[in-house]
């Protein structure tokens, strides 16, 4: 009885954990779309959630496979006992492990070399109740290491006095001192996923950007033009990353980073943006029109934020010869009705169900530049306005984006709900 007991306490904590990780939707985007791999186990080291390359890794088809299981059902017992002794050792202090280089067997087989960073999740009463660790793999830096290394030392064979060879020695030498910089630079980018919880994503990327650009510019002469075509791809997705990253952030930061609500005057407001638009608006011969904008209480930067991608998007989504965006207001009894129209290309009626949705594209990156995430910020700032937003259009003769703002905002700040909660 007892022990039956015990285990409905163990899976009832079990459960408890999972709770409180599923809390966290907003990472399983950016983890599914990250090549590190990331997971989040309890404080009995047992797999919580995992991304799509930890799902690879371990050799199993989703996150819910690994679900309560551990490392001693993946890797090699060496590896899980290691690994388990170092979660516990966080759990019992606290102490985050960062950038530890690791060599780990994969579910294919192979041997492959990380650098691994683990740290403790706090519950909101500072209580650890698990930890999320990243992995990224450096299997070809160190293997560029050694190659460099054993080419160092065959070049200091050479006869010194030939002016080429010194030349290839100082050139192979500085890419080992490159690559020792690169793989202490991913350490720091490891180190930075301590604050995944608060956003802190970028540092992977740019990593990634880094070493994908030091290898063009070290090995331009030695890749052929396939190598070439995929070095730029990784830059391209990169930068791609990096911009659906900044855009989440904004996306998170949504009621949460704490502002105050102000008098905004919206004829002012917009004459910012578009002095903040200037050059798009050049480059795309366009015209932004506005009048009699009321003034209203409100967070500044957010409703800056919205009219700033409407009218964006108004722009951008146009092949007229002059492209045009109207901002206007209707005053009702309880709230304000603006209405954002342009002369663009329209969208059918049939899309209208995915056009808030974050990430969501009805054109190629080669027509329209942009992530797909502007009008998915829009959406979730009228909400936290307590406001609605929606489109009427028609392919050919343009769209018109409605918004409502209520006169009174009542806006709650998520950072600040969270600090009286502590008290």
């Amino acid at each position: 009885m007892g022990q039956e007991s015990d285990k409905t306490h163990e899976n009832n904590l079990l459960e408890e954990t999972a709770r409180k990780f599923r809390e966290m939707n907003l990472l399983q985007i950016l983890m599914d779309n990250i090549p590190d791999t990331i997971y989040f186990k309890d404080i009995k080291s047992r797999f919580i959630l995992i991304n799509k390359a930890q799902c690879q890794t371990i050799g199993v088809k989703s996150s819910e496979e690994a679900f309560g299981k551990t490392d001693f059902d993946f890797f090699t017992p060496e590896h899980a006992k290691a690994a388990y002794e170092d979660e516990q050792k966080i759990v019992a202090t606290g102490v985050p492990v960062i950038g530890k280089v690791e060599r780990i067997r994969t579910a294919d087989g192979k041997f492959r070399w990380v650098t691994c960073t683990k740290v403790p999740i706090r519950d909101k009463n500072d209580r650890i109740i698990g930890i999320v660790g990243i992995s990224r793999d450096i299997t070809e830096l160190k293997e560029m290491e050694e190659s460099l290394r054993k080419s160092e030392e065959r070049l200091q064979e050479v006869n010194m006095s030939l002016q080429l060879r010194c030349e290839e020695l100082a050139r192979l030498k500085e890419e080992v001192d490159l690559a020792n910089k690169a793989l202490l630079q991913s350490n720091v980018d490891l180190e930075n996923y301590t604050y995944v919880v608060s956003h802190d994503l970028k540092a992977p990327l740019r990593a990634i950007k880094a070493f994908t650009t030091f290898l063009a510019e070290d090995y331009k002469d030695k890749l052929d033009e396939n190598a070439q075509e995929y070095i730029n791809r990784i830059v391209k997705a990169v930068s791609n990353m990096e911009h659906m990253i900044e855009d989440l952030l904004i996306l998170s930061r949504v009621g949460r980073k704490y502002i105050n609500v102000e008098e905004v005057d919206l004829n002012k407001l917009m004459e910012e943006i578009i002095f903040d638009l200037d050059p798009v608006i050049k480059k795309r011969n366009g015209l932004v029109k506005y009048k009699d904008l009321p003034k209203i209480r409100i967070q500044r930067v957010w409703i800056k934020q919205l009219f700033m991608n409407l009218i964006d998007n108004g722009l951008k989504f146009n092949k007229s010869e002059k492209p045009t965006v109207e901002v206007s207001c209707e005053e009702k009894d309880n709230e304000f009705v603006f209405k954002v129209a342009d002369n663009g290309i329209g969208i059918d009626k049939k899309y209208y169900d995915r056009l808030f949705k974050i990430f969501e594209r009805l054109h190629t990156e080669e027509e329209y530049e942009g992530t797909g995430a502007g009008l998915a910020i829009c959406k979730r700032i009228a909400d936290h306005f307590q406001g609605r937003i929606w489109v009427e259009s028609e392919v050919g003769k343009g769209s018109t984006f409605y918004l409502t703002l209520p006169k009174t905002v009542n806006v709650q700040n998520t950072d600040k709900v969270k600090e009286n909660n502590k008290k």
